[in-house]
C-alpha cells in the first residue's frame, strides 16, 4: 500500500471513529479490532473512488470497467434465468448490479439486428414484472467517438416503500466489430440519479481491445 493511500486511510479511520463515538481511549473497544475493521471499510470505500477493475468479454475482445468494490454475483444471471449473460457483477453496499452479454453478429437470427436483441431484453424484463413496470426514462441515445449507447429504464414499486430500477442498454461500436453488447442493470439504490450515472459510466467504459491495440 503506497504512502498516499495510507494517509487517506488514516483520515477515513479517524473520521469514522469520531462519528461513531468510538474513542481510542474507550476501554470497551479492542483497538486492534477497531483498526482492522475500520481499515477494511475504508479500503472498500476508497476502492470505489480510485480503483476500477477490468472485465473481459468475448474471449478477450472487449473490456468493461466496473468500480473496484464490485464483485461477481454468486447468483449468476439473477436478471434472467436462461443463462444468457456472460458476466454478472454486483455492489452490495450500493444495491446495484450489471449483467453483461456480448453478442456476435454472425450468431444473430436471419433478419434480426442488434436493436431487436435489445428490445427482446426489454420485453423479457417487462413480462417478468407482469405489467407492473413503469417506463421512467424514455429511450436515450448517447453517442461517443467509439460507440453508441441506447438505453431505457423501468421501475417497479415494492410495497410502496422501495423502487427497483431496471436499465437495459445496447452498446454498438463504431469501429468494425464482430460484437455488440447488451447490458441489463439495476437495483434499489437510495439515489437513482447517482446510481444511473455510475451504471452509464460502466457502459461508457466498454472498449474494443483489438481497436485499442491497433491505435496504440
Amino acid at each position: 500500500m503506497n504512502l498516499f493511500l495510507r494517509y487517506v486511510l488514516l483520515i477515513v479511520l479517524v473520521v469514522g471513529l469520531s462519528f461513531s463515538g468510538l474513542g481510542i481511549n474507550n476501554p470497551l473497544i479492542d483497538r486492534r479490532t477497531v483498526a482492522m475493521n475500520s481499515e477494511a471499510i475504508a479500503v472498500e470505500i476508497i476502492s470505489d473512488i480510485i480503483e476500477t477493475k477490468e472485465i473481459k468479454l468475448a474471449d478477450g475482445a472487449i473490456a468493461v470497467e466496473v468500480p473496484g468494490n464490485w464483485r461477481p454475483n454468486p447468483k449468476q444471471n439473477s436478471f434472467r434465468k436462461d443463462n444468457v449473460f456472460d458476466k454478472d457483477y454486483i455492489a452490495r453496499r450500493d444495491f446495484l448490479g450489471s449483467a453483461m452479454r456480448a453478442v456476435r453478429f454472425d450468431e444473430l437470427p436471419v433478419g434480426l439486428m442488434p436493436k431487436d436483441i435489445y428490445l427482446q431484453e426489454i420485453e423479457s424484463i417487462t413480462e417478468s414484472l407482469q405489467g407492473s413496470a413503469e417506463l421512467v426514462e424514455l429511450e436515450a441515445i448517447e453517442t461517443l467517438p467509439d460507440k453508441r449507447i441506447t438505453s431505457s429504464t423501468y421501475v417497479i414499486k415494492v410495497g410502496g416503500l422501495m423502487s427497483f430500477h431496471y436499465k437495459i442498454a445496447l452498446i454498438e461500436f463504431t469501429e468494425d466489430s464482430d460484437y455488440f453488447l447488451v447490458m441489463v442493470q439495476g437495483g434499489a439504490p437510495k439515489n437513482w440519479d447517482t446510481a444511473n450515472e455510475k451504471l452509464q459510466e460502466i457502459n461508457r467504459s466498454a472498449t474494443l481491445l483489438a481497436a485499442k491495440s491497433f491505435n496504440n
